[in-house]
């Protein structure tokens, strides 16, 4: 029975995956520093992120692995929605140790049919019964935690567990063994710089879901487990590996991009732009610009990687079959020729929604309908019980850092 399953920590338990060396980087400006580069030297040059941010080389990459640099809005779409010559080959070296027959390995035609079957579960009226039994719950409970008190660290009571206990709600996991499978979630991230760690850490959350999988379907609820293992698309059902990859790559998907997200918001508006905090808390109408907006400047996560599966030639330069081209998504939502003004913050800029946030292609976030209800939901409710909500001026102002995945450490707030 799942009350007996028992998730296995890592065999040395005091390893702490949010302190693995030259993860995601300390960056302030990377991108800044990228969109300068991409503005003096063109559209493509050789080179890879982890090493211009300083950070550890790629342990799943191979020795000698020519890399090119990609940015441009009309480059990036047109590789990431040509999976043909672009594919997620080179994924299926570092990722799928760690995570799996996992969809993002996946190319099409074998993507596309599996695809459609999560797509049922994931799709917008799909999720939205979860609003009322999960997420709204789930927010109040955590704000009943610190409504009371006069200032907070507002990532730590609330941006970062709210996603994650969605989460756990959503597959009825254990309450009392959260914490490991939460470090193990994040240390299977760490495979471009730990790939033993993030091999054990995948291994481990793989055997506890097999088992429990096969428990959900002799005894189905109404858990996101039981979901899958029963959604089918014309008769076709997803293979028990398929869903297994999911779930262990859940917890990174949806809740640390959300708490992400939403950490990276209150800082927009609060750091940036406290008048726009004032204008949504007289019109709600606003919420979806400012969801928007943090999301084209600050997406959570940076780039994407696609390995050249023949010669090319981008902007005259030319790249050859096996090479792996690193695109800066989130450069999209900064480029002037689509948004004016873009370093801006506006929650009333005009279809801000052509960003990249959410990737771009075949592989565009499967989640993103879900993210954007919680965000919703979050921001609604830090503005019902804290509308004169500021910043702590007693700590240091917020910084959003990183190179891949960007959010601040701290939010230090006043609430009331």
């Amino acid at each position: 029975m799942d009350a007996e399953l028992q998730i296995e920590d890592f065999d040395d338990p005091t390893y702490d995956p949010h302190t693995e060396a030259n993860s995601w980087g300390d960056n302030v400006d990377f991108w800044k520093d990228m969109l300068e580069a991409w503005e003096k030297n063109g559209p493509v040059h050789p080179g890879d992120f982890r090493e211009l941010a300083g950070l550890s080389e790629h342990a799943d990459y191979p020795e000698g692995q020519k890399t090119y640099q990609v940015f441009g809005t009309e480059l990036i779409r047109s590789i990431l929605n040509d999976p043909e010559t672009y594919s997620m080959e080179h994924f299926k070296v570092g990722f799928k140790a760690a995570f799996g027959n996992s969809l993002t390995q996946m190319d099409p035609p074998e993507h596309t049919q599996y695809r459609r079957i999560f797509q049922k579960v994931f799709l917008p009226n799909a999720i939205r019964h979860w609003s009322g039994s999960l997420v709204e719950p789930v927010v109040q409970e955590l704000i009943d935690q610190f409504k009371d008190l006069d200032r907070v660290e507002l990532i730590e009571a609330f941006t970062f567990p709210y996603p994650f206990e969605i989460i756990y709600r959503q597959l009825k996991l254990p309450v009392d063994q959260r914490a490991i499978f939460h470090k193990l979630a994040i240390a299977q991230s760490v495979f471009q710089s730990n790939m033993e760690i993030a091999s054990e850490a995948g291994r481990k959350l793989g055997n506890y879901f097999r088992v429990m999988l096969e428990e959900r379907k002799k005894n189905p609820g109404d858990d996101l487990a039981s979901i899958l293992a029963q959604v089918e698309v014309e008769g076709e059902h997803l293979p028990d590996d398929v869903i297994i990859s999911f779930l262990r790559q859940l917890i990174n998907a949806a809740g640390d991009t959300t708490y992400r997200s939403t950490s990276n918001m209150m800082v927009c508006l609060l750091r940036d732009n406290p008048d726009q905090w004032k204008m949504l808390v007289e019109d709600r109408s606003l919420i979806r610009g400012a969801i928007e907006e943090t999301l084209r400047l600050h997406s959570p996560v940076g780039m994407a990687m696609r390995k050249v599966m023949r010669d090319v030639e981008l902007e005259g330069v030319k790249i050859a079959k096996g090479s792996i081209v690193e695109t800066a998504n989130i450069l999209v939502g900064r480029d002037p020729e689509i948004f004016p003004n873009p370093h801006q913050f506006d929650i009333t800029r005009e279809h801000p929604e052509r960003h990249m946030g959410f990737s771009n292609g075949p592989h565009v976030c499967l989640g993103q309908h879900l993210a954007r209800l919680e965000m919703t939901r979050a921001l609604n409710a830090l503005l019902d019980h804290f509308p004169n909500m500021r910043l702590d001026e007693d700590y240091p102002p917020p910084v959003i850092s990183g190179h891949l995945m960007l959010c601040p450490k701290e939010l230090h707030v006043i609430l009331h």
